[in-house]
């Protein structure tokens, strides 16, 4: 089971440039993005829909929007639906570890760079093997030449 507080394709959107960028260390563990980054996050990998299930969890009975005297709403707080939308665990195939500093796109150009090196490994190796079975064959075909071309050659004298 994977978390996407533990995940590197757990991204939010920059309001100002538009980009994806990671969720740093604070924010995933709080929840909170303060400020430049709009409040609902963003699975890269598109596995999860954030938005659909801090509304459902938003909208649950134990969650009722409670107001203080003022009017603001006190609960539920958006940084607590996120925390607790992180930290749940789920089956998750793109599922990757995340390593501070790297955003989700730079997360998936290692792995798609992990992939190529093992695709490429297996095509060496595959080539390695198909060059002894190249040389077997020209063995084996000389081989029979020769043997062909001596048996030939006593009915021939």
């Amino acid at each position: 089971m994977a978390k996407c507080v533990e995940c590197g394709f757990l991204a939010v959107r920059n309001i100002e440039t538009r980009s994806l960028e990671e969720v740093e260390f604070e924010s995933r563990r709080s929840g909170d993005f303060a400020g430049r980054y709009y409040y609902i996050p963003i699975c890269f990998a598109m596995v999860a829909d954030y938005g659909e299930e801090l509304k459902q969890l938003r909208n649950l009975p134990e969650n009722a929007t409670r107001q203080n005297e003022i009017g603001e709403e006190i609960w539920p707080k958006w940084e607590d639906l996120r925390k607790t939308v992180f930290s749940k665990e789920r089956k998750c195939e793109s599922f990757t570890r995340w390593q501070q500093g790297f955003t989700p796109k730079e997360h998936m150009e290692m792995i798609n760079r992990k992939e190529m090196l093992e695709w490429q490994e297996k095509q060496e190796k595959r080539h390695s093997r198909d060059e002894w079975f190249r040389y077997i064959f020209l063995a084996v075909i000389t081989l029979v030449s020769v043997a062909l071309g001596i048996f030939l050659g006593h009915f021939i004298h």
